[in-house]
């Protein structure tokens, strides 16, 4: 029998009692976490027994039908949502669930508690560093008194759910001579007054009026974010919220932005949207929030749980494998394959938003339009990109990524075919900004699958590397669309393209599991990304600094033949340094960051680039050698500085650094740098 037990997060269950009776049964403990469908069918593909802690690990439909030879789930406490019961039946999968005790819960509630309103971890850290009796709690950024431990007695304990943990909360509540308010159903309320206890009038009220509040509800459908940002801020300054409960009660990103405006002051949370609370979303409260690892409520419940499986387990008959099951005998890392595909996809973009630039000679002469018409080409796709991302993120977020992707993939490929047939630049134009939604899909809900996909301490390499698809794109793809369009035609260029995304489009439908869903931003992190000054701050000198680059970039074919004479390979070499040097630039600043600090290398590249600038001008002074010299020059300092120029994402973790990632990126300031530079062009006589 293979019994796995997962999510053995304090790595608790080896050194309990009861696990002696583990050791004549093949029996394997995970103290780390996975949670990507591919991920988990391969580990728990020879699984005959699983045994769940809480709700750390989703079972889907999806993933049961990718393991054959399970029989039975195990539950520590209740079973939840988090388990697809329905399919477990069709799939004659037994299920069986625990009994819970309120006491950890509830013990745990009120220590949380009262280690916030002491400030006891702020005092211990503080101690650990020498500073005994100093406060050292940044008092100017809080509200008043913040740094001084405050008493229970005589203020109000708010508690919203009146069950078993919340009626055995409110008594300790009572104990510390605190007025325990209730909020919740007619009937929790009732029970509350019966008690003694006093009934909330509103859920208004109820927030306004609680100097600790506490969530005590079971996570359903009708209770999925019922904690609303409006609600938090309506918490006083000095007041306490504290949820050991779900964090899915809280609306997505409400608790950090609601700490972050001063209302409440302070959280004390075990539980978070993801499994391990290392991250953002832990990190983000800073002094205000206080956290604790949710753990097994009791060594007896556990080993009640292994004692009674184990005997039901012998009871299963042996049952062949469903018919709709899929055998578990693959041994490939879908995870790996998942990160090619989509690098793949995105070389592939890339190479879709770069083919104007590098074909804009052959565009110019074929459609018979001018150098600057023709590089509005650019401006129009990167204007769909740019709106179109945020604008359809929330429309496909209930898509299955793996569809999605080939299929905005196999759109893209279609638009670029379709493009090389028009003849004419007022039918290329708009089958153009067709074309490009799928570049507005594809890049965004790449790097979102992948994250959801991998789990938390690989999900920012996994991200970084989906992303060098671009990197690869300026390097190769670029030089390979510009030698194709002087050689060949921009439509040979258009159809090459189209070629590369019709196969990257079979490759991710190969390589992307299926179920992948992962949540779209919601409105709280949109409105926390544009209200945080210092964000917008770097979103406006990256937008800045990318349309200066655009304004030159989008026509230096042209002016890099016309001017200095080169021949189709030169033209394509010179933008296979342009990329290389980005890409050196990227390296570099990666390694070194850390080592000299953000605003350093931020200073020092936007030095790289002035320099740049100043360079480009002795191009067409110098003679071809020396025009040429100068002008890689000018194209190394430029992309050694674009690398470590300020990028939204490099401000920060978060909700709020996501959301401002979609408005300094690359579409809407190439836009305004390609039409910039087609007027700058216009005007100076330069007709291509």
């Amino acid at each position: 029998m293979n019994i796995i037990i997962l999510d053995d997060y304090q790595d608790a269950v080896r050194k309990l009692p009861c696990a002696a009776m583990l050791e004549p049964l093949n029996a394997k403990v995970f103290t780390n976490t996975v949670k990507g469908i591919g991920q988990l069918s391969v580990r728990l593909k020879d699984a005959e027994v699983l045994v769940l802690i809480r709700e750390r690990t989703h079972f889907p439909r999806l993933l049961l039908e990718k393991l054959p030879k399970l029989r039975l789930i195990s539950q520590t406490g209740r079973v939840g949502a988090h388990i697809d019961v329905e399919a477990c039946t069709r799939l004659g999968i037994a299920v069986a669930e625990g009994t819970g005790s309120p006491v950890a819960p509830a013990e745990l509630t009120w220590a949380l508690i009262m280690a916030a309103m002491r400030r006891l971890p702020q005092y211990i850290g503080n101690l650990k560093h020498g500073a005994w009796q100093q406060s050292g709690l940044k008092a100017a950024s809080m509200p008043p008194n913040f740094s001084l431990g405050m008493v229970l007695r005589g203020r109000t304990l708010g508690v919203w759910g009146y069950g078993k943990i919340g009626h055995m909360v409110a008594g300790y509540g009572r104990a510390f001579g605190m007025t325990v308010q209730v909020w919740g159903s007619e009937a929790a309320r009732e029970r509350a007054v019966a008690d003694g206890h006093l009934a909330a009038r509103s859920c208004e009220e109820f927030f306004e009026s609680s100097d600790v509040l506490s969530l005590h509800l079971r996570l359903a459908e009708g209770t999925r974010g019922i904690v609303k940002l409006e609600a938090l801020s309506r918490m006083k300054p000095t007041a306490l919220l504290v949820n050991t409960s779900r964090a899915e009660l809280i609306e997505e990103g409400a608790l950090v932005s609601a700490l972050n405006r001063g209302r409440p002051g302070m959280a004390a949370v075990d539980v978070f949207e993801r499994a391990h609370p290392a991250g953002p979303s832990a990190a983000a409260a800073g002094e205000r929030g206080v956290h604790a690892a949710h753990r097994l409520r009791g060594a007896g419940q556990l080993r009640d749980v292994l004692s009674r499986r184990v005997r039901e387990r012998r009871q299963l008959r042996q049952q062949e494998p469903d018919e709709h099951r899929q055998p578990g005998s693959a041994a490939r890392d879908p995870m790996r394959s998942s990160r090619w595909a989509l690098l793949a996809g995105n070389f592939v973009i890339g190479c879709g938003v770069m083919v104007v630039a590098g074909t804009l000679n052959d565009l110019s002469r074929s459609l018979n339009v001018s150098v600057a018409l023709a590089g509005q080409l650019i401006a129009i796709g990167a204007i769909v990109m740019g709106v179109g991302a945020p604008l359809l993120a929330n429309w496909v977020a209930g898509f299955d990524r793996r569809r999605l992707l080939a299929l905005t993939l196999a759109w893209y490929g279609a638009g670029h075919a379709l493009s090389a047939l028009m003849p004419d630049y007022a039918a290329l134009a708009p089958v153009r900004a067709l074309c490009m939604l799928g570049a507005a899909v594809f890049t965004p809900q790449a790097a979102a699958a992948i994250g959801h996909m991998s789990p938390p301490e690989q999900r920012g390499r996994a991200i970084t590397f989906v992303f060098l698809g671009w990197s690869v794109a300026s390097v190769a793809g670029m030089p390979m669309a510009a030698w194709i369009g002087e050689t060949f035609g921009w439509r040979a260029a258009f159809a090459t393209v189209a070629v590369l995304g019709f196969a990257c489009a079979a490759w991710v439908y190969a390589a992307v599991p299926e179920g992948v869903k992962p949540a779209a931003l919601s409105r709280a992190a949109w409105k926390e990304a544009l209200t945080q000054p210092a964000l917008m701050a770097i979103v406006l000198v990256t937008a800045l600094q990318s349309a200066g680059q655009f304004t030159l970039f989008s026509y230096f074919a042209p002016y890099y033949r016309q001017t200095l004479a080169a021949t189709p390979a030169q033209i394509s070499l010179m933008f296979f340094w342009f990329g290389l040097f980005g890409l050196v630039g990227n390296v570099l600043l990666t390694r070194h960051i850390d080592r000299f600090g953000a605003a350093r290398c931020v200073s020092l590249t936007l030095v790289l680039i002035t320099l740049s600038l100043l360079a480009r001008p002795l191009a067409g002074s110098g003679g071809d050698g020396g025009g040429a010299g100068a002008l890689g020059t000018g194209l190394l300092l430029d992309q050694l500085g674009t690398a470590g120029a300020p990028r939204p994402g490099r401000a920060g973790t978060g909700a709020g650094a996501d959301g401002a990632e979609h408005l300094g990126d690359l579409p809407r300031p190439a836009a305004v740098g390609a039409a910039s530079g087609g007027v700058l062009v216009a005007h100076s006589g330069f007709t291509g």
